[in-house]
């Protein structure tokens, strides 16, 4: 059995205990978590064995998103049951619990409470005023 057949597997038994978030929405965390880690480390922010921040994650979240979904990043996330960043925690620790993705000891799904919103992260970007400038740091780098 292929890695990539276990981890659909894995994805299926969470979904079956926690239906509040569809499989896509997995999937798509775990290539976004991946993304991060690279880029992070890419840039020097991030060294071998190292965590990422709530906020880091969030942010690398919110920035594969557009990668992948441009403007429309925010609807496909809530079409996947995603509708804030509490949300991106729980499919986040739901994932940890199945060991699909590792936490530090001071790990805590609250964290995503208090990191940006998801308006902030998936619409404000778009907002008029940004589009000039933020979203396209996005899209260049």
């Amino acid at each position: 059995m292929t890695s990539s057949v276990k981890v659909k597997k894995v994805i299926n038994k969470i979904v079956t205990k926690d239906s509040r978030y569809d499989e896509e929405a997995y999937e798509f965390i775990g290539e976004a978590v991946s993304f991060t880690s690279t880029k992070l480390f890419r840039i020097g922010k991030l060294h071998k064995g190292n965590h990422i921040s709530c906020e880091d994650l969030l942010n690398g979240i919110a920035e594969y998103a557009f990668l992948q979904f441009g403007p429309l990043a925010g609807t496909v996330l809530e079409n996947w049951g995603i509708k804030s960043s509490q949300a991106i925690g729980n499919v986040v620790f739901n994932m940890i619990d199945e060991n699909l993705l590792a936490a530090s000891d001071d790990d805590n799904p609250l964290k995503f409470e208090f990191g940006p919103t998801f308006y902030e992260l998936f619409y404000k970007p778009f907002e008029e005023d940004a589009v000039g400038s933020e979203l396209l740091e996005v899209i260049d780098s």
